[in-house]
């Protein structure tokens, strides 16, 4: 018997939110638990075994593939969605994800060289050059320090310089799947690891990933998996899922991760399918992803830069953890609480506004 509900609804914003909470959880865990750490600081694992330790820590790194799957997602459905699809509508996505993306930055990094100068009386290394310096800290800022090869105040935020070339791509990715579509993937899952350098990690590693995130969205993949018949559905996508996820961490053992990262598209249908709908851990998970970006933005200062001797005073794995987690999770609140007593939150959507005749959202 077919499935005949009427809210088949794909991956929603609060499945989006959970998959960022459990993504969020993979990057404290693949920051925090490498060797030099665990050896420099006599760190007690969960995992004995150091070689099984390092392998779920390397893992982890597929977090990025994870980010990267659902911004061309939600990018593809806004394209969808668009009343027009001509040239000044994918730019007004483009100009409103971007904007969005770099107006929280650019609050977290004045609060960042506040504190790191005022606080704990640290030099921003940039230079002693006073035009140089702000040169500096302007790419910085705006997240281009990777492609400018210029200092950077946070080592982790060389994804922005990733997500901003991302965001600009879509409109370029999206066009050519809907040319391509289904003769595409092969090509996109294939070639890239062969035709670009290593250096590039979005075209070398994540292009076939963000293809996959594409081609769910238009193919509306995840809405044809709710129509499967629910009586057998369950058992064997929790059988494929636990398969996809054997399979990519016993790859990345052993092969480069980019075969492992294609497969990332499992941690969505399990949050679909089975994650959401258990109460609790799903709200927690909803409240992580809901700081996804303040959480990645700050924690490296917390671990790597001030307080590295402090967290991991604590010995423990699991207290280093939580440490963290509870740690950047309160200062993504004050953080949140600055934003609106001033007004930044308001200033923000007003900015969007402004851009939005490019862009109407039919969400």
């Amino acid at each position: 018997m077919e499935n005949t509900r009427n809210d088949i609804n794909g991956l929603t914003k609060e499945h989006t939110l959970i998959l960022k909470g459990i993504l969020v959880l993979m990057l404290l865990f693949h920051h925090l638990f490498f060797p030099d750490k665990l050896e420099a600081y006599t760190v007690n694992t969960f995992v004995k075994n150091p070689a099984t330790m390092l392998s779920i820590v390397t893992w982890c790194k597929s977090c990025i593939a994870g980010f990267c799957f659902i911004t061309a997602y939600g990018t593809t459905k806004k394209f969808m969605n668009m009343p027009r699809t001509d040239t000044k509508s994918y730019a007004g996505v483009v100009a409103i994800s971007l904007i969005k993306l770099e107006m929280s930055v650019w609050f977290i990094y004045v609060l960042a060289v506040l504190y790191k100068k005022l606080v704990m009386r640290m030099n921003l290394d940039y230079g002693s050059n006073p035009v140089q310096k702000i040169i500096y800290m302007i790419f910085d800022a705006l997240g281009l320090a990777k492609y400018t090869g210029t200092p950077t105040i946070n080592v982790t935020w060389w994804y922005l310089s990733l997500f901003i070339l991302l965001i600009v791509s879509m409109p370029f990715i999206y066009h050519a799947y809907t040319k391509g579509r289904y003769l595409l993937l092969g090509p996109a899952c294939l070639l890239p690891a062969v035709l670009f350098s290593k250096s590039d990690l979005l075209y070398a590693d994540l292009l076939p990933v963000v293809v996959i995130g594409v081609a769910f969205a238009y193919e509306n993949w995840f809405e044809k998996i709710e129509k499967w018949n629910r009586s057998w559905r369950k058992l064997i996508l929790l059988a494929a899922l636990i398969l996809c996820g054997w399979f990519s961490f016993e790859v990345n053992r052993y092969v480069h991760y980019t075969i492992c990262w294609m497969l990332i598209f499992f941690l969505p249908i399990l949050v679909q399918e089975y994650l959401s709908h258990i109460p609790g851990l799903s709200h927690i998970l909803k409240f992580i992803g809901a700081q996804a970006t303040s959480i990645f933005l700050i924690h490296t200062f917390i671990y790597y830069y001030f307080y590295t001797d402090i967290l991991y005073s604590l010995s423990d794995s699991w207290k280093i953890y939580l440490a963290l987690l509870t740690s950047s999770i309160l200062v993504s609140l004050i953080i949140a609480f600055l934003k609106k007593r001033l007004q930044y939150d308001r200033l923000t959507v007003l900015v969007q506004r402004k851009l939005s005749f490019w862009y109407i959202d039919t969400e």
